[in-house]
């Protein structure tokens, strides 16, 4: 599957998880609403979760890494993609690996520009 320019392949295959019902609210605000993404919409009514989870200065946390341009990096339990989006814009190639598909997907609404980011679903061990 493909949201943008972001492949997501999904290995676990559930048909639902057990996740706070507040992550699919934040997914179903990034597919529709742009401001959502970069933090214009926070204004006191936000959730600590949203807060947490969408805040676009949170990729500031990996501004000082060196990184070789052409690094290929592993993002593991990549999240809701608050740092995905910095990371991928340091390296030739980001994959991301994430055991929940609805914050897989917030990933990839999210960062759907960059055109070097992969994303999978799956436990680390089964990942290997």
């Amino acid at each position: 599957m493909k949201i943008g320019n972001i492949e997501i392949q999904d290995y676990l295959n559930q048909a639902e998880e057990n996740i706070d019902e507040m992550y699919n609210q934040i997914l179903e605000q990034v597919k529709v609403c742009p401001n959502y993404l970069d933090g214009t919409w926070l204004d006191g009514n936000a959730t600590w979760l949203e807060v947490k989870e969408m805040l676009k200065y949170r990729k500031n946390i990996i501004d000082w890494l060196p990184m070789e341009k052409d690094a290929a990096v592993l993002e593991l339990m990549s999240g809701c993609g608050s740092i995905s989006g910095g990371l991928a814009s340091k390296v030739k190639n980001l994959t991301c690996l994430e055991v929940s598909k609805t914050k897989s997907f917030i990933n990839a609404y999210r960062n759907n520009q960059q055109k070097n980011m992969s994303i999978y679903i799956s436990l680390f061990r089964e990942f290997l």
